[in-house]
C-alpha cells in the first residue's frame, strides 16, 4: 500500500486523498521497548513498525539481488525504474500524477502538514503521531477529537470540528495504536462530506488485515 498523491501541486482545496502508509504500534522507533517476539508464545504476531514477521519474500530477494549492480545509481539513472510510478498508477487504477513515492511512510507523513499549512488540522486522539506532531512543531493548530469509549474514531465529532478554515483532516483506519476500524460505509460518507471543506488523508497501512466488507479502500474517492 502506498501514498496516492501527485507532486507539489497535487491536491488543491476541496479534494480528497487516500493514503495508506507504514505505521507502528505505537512507535516506529520502538521506544516502548517491545521485543519482536512479544506475544509469540500465545500465537500472536508483532506487527509493530509494520514489519514483516515472516522474512523477505523470495521474489523480493531475487529482485533486490538483480538490482545490486545498479545500486550505486540515482533512481533516475536506472532504466528499469523510469516507469515505476506509471506501473504503480496502473496497478492501483489512478493517474500517474496521483502517485508520490517516498523513502518510507514517515517522509510522506511529514511532508503533508508542511504543505497544507493554510489552516488547522483535525485528527483523532490518540492516533499515529507523525503527522499531527509535525503539524504542531511547525505551529499549525491541531484539533484533536477524543476517540469514542470503544476507542473508535468519533466521526460525528470530527465532522463538527471541520470548518471552512480547516486545511487537513487525518484519519488512520485501521487505527493505530488502538487497532479499531471504522466501517467502510461510514468512512466513505464522512470523506465525501469532509472533502467539501478540507483535504482528507486516510492512512490505510493495515487495511490488508481487515476482512470484507470493511476492507474497502477510500482510494477510489480520489
Amino acid at each position: 500500500m502506498a501514498a496516492y498523491l501527485n507532486r507539489r501541486h497535487f491536491l488543491k482545496a476541496n479534494t480528497l486523498a487516500a493514503l495508506s502508509l507504514g505505521i507502528s504500534i505505537p512507535s516506529m522507533a520502538n521506544e516502548e521497548g517491545l521485543l519482536r517476539n512479544t506475544g509469540s508464545g500465545s500465537g500472536l504476531i508483532n506487527l509493530g513498525s509494520n514489519e514483516n514477521p515472516y522474512g523477505i519474500s523470495p521474489k523480493a530477494k531475487e529482485a533486490i539481488l538483480g538490482m545490486l549492480d545498479e545500486s550505486n545509481r540515482y533512481q533516475f539513472n536506472v532504466a528499469s525504474l523510469q516507469d515505476f510510478t506509471k506501473r504503480l498508477a496502473a496497478y492501483y487504477q489512478v493517474s500517474d500524477n496521483q502517485v508520490l513515492v517516498t523513502a518510507g511512510s514517515g517522509d510522506a507523513l511529514q511532508m503533508l502538514p508542511r504543505y497544507f499549512t493554510n489552516g488547522p488540522l483535525v485528527t483523532a486522539t490518540p492516533t499515529f503521531s507523525i503527522l499531527p506532531n509535525t503539524a504542531k512543531k511547525i505551529g499549525t493548530k491541531v484539533i484533536e477529537i477524543p476517540l469514542t469509549p470503544d476507542k473508535v474514531h468519533d466521526l460525528a465529532a470530527m465532522q463538527q470540528a471541520i470548518t471552512k478554515e480547516t486545511a487537513l483532516v487525518y484519519i488512520c483506519n485501521p487505527a493505530n495504536p488502538t487497532s479499531t476500524i471504522v466501517s467502510a460505509r461510514a468512512l466513505e460518507a464522512f470523506c465525501k462530506e469532509a472533502a467539501r471543506k478540507a483535504v482528507v488523508i486516510v492512512d490505510e497501512a493495515y487495511i490488508d488485515f481487515v476482512d470484507p466488507p470493511e476492507n474497502i479502500s477510500m482510494m477510489r474517492l480520489v
